[in-house]
């Protein structure tokens, strides 16, 4: 649920929030199959410069969407869930949409880091809400924006871990077949 300091301080949150669920999962979707496409047909070195570069925009975004532009109040307030509304799921699933991208393109840079990176961003900026009192700090918001990361990271396991992972494998087999061969 979006509270009023929510509406009149983040508002540009307040607008995305309104977006057609199915039109958020289309554009995830299709963000993939791009991220994935690109990464077939961009040099190596020149993608993860590019995905080092995309994250810094997630970052940016996700700063400017949950932190920039609140002011400092006397809601110092936690709970793990918001009240049960209408919105309920759509925050939830709002939470996910918005770490997605750092989880997809930072995957391609720290691997599966990337979700402990999410998870540390979204418990700093939920402790800073609730200390700076900008909002209600919750739980779910943490879980929900870690599973967006989690959800981001998935395409890269696919594309970069596995075949980095084969690679070793024929690598070190090759080793061991040489010195056996010595012997």
């Amino acid at each position: 649920m979006i509270s009023e300091n929510e509406h009149t301080q983040g508002g540009s949150m307040a607008g995305i929030y309104g977006w057609n669920l199915y039109l958020i999962i289309l554009i995830m979707f299709a963000f993939v199959l791009l991220w994935l496409f690109l990464s077939c047909v961009i040099p190596y070195r020149v993608w993860r410069w590019l995905n080092v570069l995309l994250s810094v925009i997630s970052f940016i975004l996700i700063i400017k969407f949950t932190v920039s532009g609140r002011v400092p109040g006397d809601l110092h307030d936690y709970r793990f869930a918001a009240e049960y509304t209408n919105e309920f799921y759509r925050e939830m699933l709002m939470n996910v949409f918005l770490y997605f991208p750092l989880g997809l393109t930072l995957s391609a840079v720290v691997g599966p880091w990337a979700v402990l990176v999410g998870l540390l961003l979204s418990f700093s900026i939920e402790t800073w809400q609730y200390f700076a009192g900008t909002g209600l700090a919750q739980g779910t918001d943490v879980i929900c924006n870690t599973l967006g990361s989690v959800m981001g990271t998935l395409p890269c396991v696919r594309v970069v871990i596995i075949p980095c992972l084969r690679r070793l494998y024929e690598y070190l087999r090759t080793k061991h077949k040489q010195k056996n061969s010595e012997l």
